[in-house]
């Protein structure tokens, strides 16, 4: 049981799992891939990570700061990826539409997958945060800051994802760089 409740130099945190579990043959922890908030202002409207899954999980939420300066709507996109430049092989889930108000203040934007999204291991996929309330190059203000993403163990960091669409369709690119990632924290079940 993965019980340490410290954040790694790393950003890695465990999560002790909470009374009673997440069931049979699982276990409840969370990927935060925190960094300094930088928000990005680049004309894209899809941002995110991509990680290598190596063993099987099962995602339930994704939750993530974004910059609200304007009431934008965003969906969350699960895709399964392959190749040098990511593209995507499959669309695994996507949530409902987000509209996040405007405030003074940094909200997290959390995205929910029902009864959770099988992530299964060897393959990789991409966590893409779309904006969906404007065009392709509408800006997508993430925090998207330049750091090399975090990994562990069970989310192997792999590249960050920044393109003009607000509609991942398979055979899309999505590769961006190595060397950045966008902040979210993401709540999984391990399959034993």
């Amino acid at each position: 049981v993965m019980t340490a409740d410290a954040a790694s130099a790393s950003g890695v945190k465990w999560v002790t799992p909470a009374a009673g579990g997440a069931g049979a043959g699982a276990i409840s922890t969370s990927h935060a891939s925190r960094l300094a908030l930088t928000y990005s202002g680049s004309s894209y409207a899809s941002k995110g990570t991509t990680y290598d899954v190596p063993n099987n999980i099962k995602v339930l939420t994704v939750r993530m700061p974004v910059n609200t300066a304007a009431a934008n709507t965003y969906k969350m996109v699960i895709a399964e990826v392959s190749g040098a430049t990511d593209v995507i092989d499959a669309i695994t889930a996507t949530s409902d539409n987000v509209t996040v108000a405007t405030t003074n203040v940094t909200p997290d934007v959390v995205f929910t997958f029902g009864a959770g999204v099988s992530l299964v291991a060897g393959k990789a996929y991409a966590f893409i945060l779309v904006r969906t309330d404007s065009t392709s190059t509408a800006a997508n203000p993430a925090s998207f800051p330049a750091a090399v993403g975090t990994s562990d163990g069970f989310l192997e960091y792999r590249a960050s994802v920044r393109y003009a669409s607000n509609d991942p369709l398979v055979s899309d690119v999505t590769r961006f760089a190595t060397n950045s990632t966008i902040h979210m924290d993401i709540t999984y079940e391990v399959v034993i």
